[in-house]
């Protein structure tokens, strides 16, 4: 597309002939934009009818507020439930922010890393989520569902009441973010609510009370994106299909606020079509592996993985523990624990745990276990852990206390002890097997089978990648080809009409784009007249176009 002349699909385009290439991409959502913020302003994708939640302290029951090129919703990308008519809430996110991870529809997407959470500027209570199947649904006595845990600065729901076309139900819970039952009046219904009656929370204003999972049996919700249908009659030589979403690697979430690449659109007609893909890494167990299998190598290494990384961004990682840098860390989530090995047994008698600071706290306790022994021991200042010498392949280390480092949260109006974090996990008695870290221009590449799996119109291809050590660590894009019985082949056939696309999160990469390209892309046509800019500072602009005739 650069340096080559576009038309929005539907305008005029005089002198230009027929289009020698249709475009058709997911960037222009139907969805709500609060003006004036800087950041987290776009609601979740809306359904073609969707509008703003009745409880929303901004625009409460109106259409989505949208600055747009044209009218129409032919022109726009729109949200299609997968396996519900409907769900529906009073409030999701925040009063203030807009925080698209939490749709309403996560709570019956069946994956428990994503939620729903009301977004009310007071209490929670009062707070529904609704759902409408797409037919009626038999349902037992009772359901499971998983509330979002108070964890010390969020409001949680105590007592809730559940209703569908058979009648009503109150239930308690416990607000602890366990898996839990609630009742339901048993049978036939088109319908479900769940209305938030008491909950429990440290201070008005915290964050919203919710459910990462809402288990209805048999149904699974799945928002799919519709592309704009307005190009449905193009008779373009060339067609490109560009699907996108937004990636983060340095924030929270490094793949934004979508669980998953899901994409309906249809093509105006059949042939072949050549698949590109990228994927973004994503830090977890699966991604430390990798790391460790593109270091150089070793016969022996020692390994580090941890029971909980805090999800307070995508550079932290246990194998930060063994790689030799002071400039990356780990920090632990609800559970500081975290897992030494290496091959042979030996000696160990003392271990450094060095703090990574910031914003978190230093060890001054831990429990040691292994198969061959377990000791408990304190941790001076420097990180220093001395205890009688354990004969074994593995430790495993959980911090039992920590120093008081507290940071003020104004949220909670309280403060907030810090988790411990490490940058090192060193012994000394093993020094040998320390793994280095790798060259950043290292390359590496995946066969086929050991990359993210694709879906087009419901049938698996699975992927090689192919990268940098860098673009691993940075969380850059890695490149993706398509195979087919084992085979890179990047050309798969599709018919003319509708087809869908889709990607998961699992694994160590996540599928952020993919484009389908059906035709020859020719090179776009050299400018017949240079542009040259005269002036382009402050409220007057000038340009020189050169030629036969220059005009400024």
């Amino acid at each position: 597309m650069r340096d080559r002349a576009a038309v929005l699909t539907g305008d005029s385009h005089p002198g230009l002939g027929a289009p020698e290439m249709q475009v058709v991409g997911d960037g222009l959502r139907r969805a709500d934009t609060r003006f004036g913020l800087v950041n987290s302003n776009t609601s979740y994708t809306y359904t073609r009818d969707e509008r703003n939640a009745s409880d929303s302290a901004q625009d409460p029951g109106r259409p989505p507020h949208q600055i747009l090129p044209a009218k129409g919703l032919d022109r726009q990308t729109v949200a299609e439930l997968r396996g519900a008519r409907s769900v529906t809430a009073s409030s999701s996110g925040n009063w203030l922010f807009h925080l698209p991870q939490y749709d309403p529809v996560n709570a019956f997407d069946g994956n428990p890393d994503t939620a729903w959470a009301e977004g009310a500027a007071g209490s929670a209570d009062g707070q529904w989520l609704r759902i409408a199947f797409t037919g009626s649904v038999d349902l037992p006595s009772s359901f499971k569902v998983t509330p979002l845990p108070q964890g010390g600065v969020r409001s949680a729901a105590t007592r809730v009441r559940v209703e569908t076309e058979k009648g009503s139900v109150t239930s308690y819970l416990q607000p602890d973010g366990m898996t839990q039952k609630i009742n339901v009046r048993p049978g036939s219904t088109s319908w479900l609510k769940i209305t938030i009656l008491d909950s429990v929370e440290r201070r008005t204003g915290l964050t919203g009370a919710g459910f990462s999972e809402i288990r209805i049996p048999g149904v699974q919700v799945t928002r799919m994106l519709r592309l704009p249908t307005d190009a449905s009659g193009s008779d373009a030589a060339a067609e490109i299909v560009s699907l996108h979403r937004a990636a983060d690697p340095t924030g929270l979430s490094p793949t934004g606020t979508e669980a998953g690449l899901h994409r309906r659109f249809s093509t105006a007609a059949a042939g072949t079509y050549e698949v590109k893909a990228s994927a973004v890494p994503i830090a977890g167990e699966g991604l430390d592996r990798l790391l460790y299998e593109v270091a150089p190598d070793q016969r022996s290494r020692i390994t580090a993985t941890a029971g909980s990384t805090a999800k307070l961004g995508a550079g932290l990682s246990a194998r930060n523990l063994t790689d030799g840098d002071l400039t990356t860390a780990w920090i632990a989530g609800d559970n500081p624990t975290i897992q030494l090995s290496w091959p042979g047994k030996q000696a160990v008698g003392s271990l450094v745990l060095a703090p990574a600071g910031g914003l978190s706290s230093r060890p001054t306790k831990v429990s040691i276990s292994s198969p061959d022994g377990a000791a408990i021991a304190g941790v001076d200042e420097n990180g220093w852990v001395r205890f009688d010498p354990i004969t074994t392949d593995r430790l495993d280390i959980t911090v039992t206390e920590t120093a008081p480092v507290t940071v003020h949260n104004p949220v909670a109006d309280d403060d907030l002890q810090l988790p411990v974090g490490l940058t090192e996990a060193y012994i000394p008695a093993l020094d040998q097997y320390r793994t280095p870290q790798p060259s950043s221009t290292r390359t590496f590449s995946l066969p086929c089978g050991k990359g993210p799996v694709l879906a087009i119109d419901g049938k698996l291809y699975e992927t090689s990648a192919r990268g940098t050590v860098r673009d691993l660590v940075e969380r850059r894009g890695i490149e993706l080809t398509l195979c087919r019985k084992g085979r890179a082949s990047a050309a798969v056939d599709l018919g003319s009409g509708a087809h869908r696309v889709e990607a998961g999160d699992a694994g160590p990469l996540a599928v952020t784009d993919v484009t389908l390209t059906r035709g020859t892309v020719t090179e776009a046509a050299a400018a017949g007249r240079a542009l040259r800019i005269a002036d382009w500072l402050g409220d007057r602009r000038a340009v020189t176009v050169e030629g036969a005739r220059p005009r400024t």
